[in-house]
């Protein structure tokens, strides 16, 4: 968790294998999150047991902050959305931050696992 905190998109275990370590790192930089399985699973059980309900407060979030959810819940980094809705990545930033404030989360792992759920129901 305390990975997480300081921004990390990935973890590692030490007996992964040469060709799958090479595709983690592309994929890490391409800002895609790489977690084991077996991590993923205790990392999403615990941080969407700490994430508030967010039933009433997605209707408080504009059309395009909605575009811009989505896209974070798929776990985009900021200059990839930007990319994929032609703003400017300090649009998309300003975005994120309208969003965490109106939800009330402040960490871009929660936000993106909450909005995940809470925009799939």
């Amino acid at each position: 968790m305390q990975a997480l905190k300081n921004g990390a998109i990935g973890y590692l275990l030490k007996d992964i294998e040469a060709d799958r370590l090479i595709q983690t790192v592309r994929d890490a930089a391409q800002g895609q999150f790489t977690w084991p399985a077996m991590l993923a699973a205790k990392l999403t059980k615990h941080l969407c047991a700490n994430v508030p309900a967010l039933s009433g407060r997605l209707a408080a979030l504009t059309g395009r902050e909605r575009d811009v959810a989505n896209l974070l819940a798929g776990g985009y980094t900021n200059r990839r959305i930007a990319q994929m809705l032609y703003l400017s990545e300090g649009t998309v930033k300003n975005h994120v931050s309208s969003i965490y404030s109106k939800l009330g989360i402040y960490d871009r792992t929660a936000a993106a696992l909450a909005l995940r759920r809470a925009l799939d129901k």
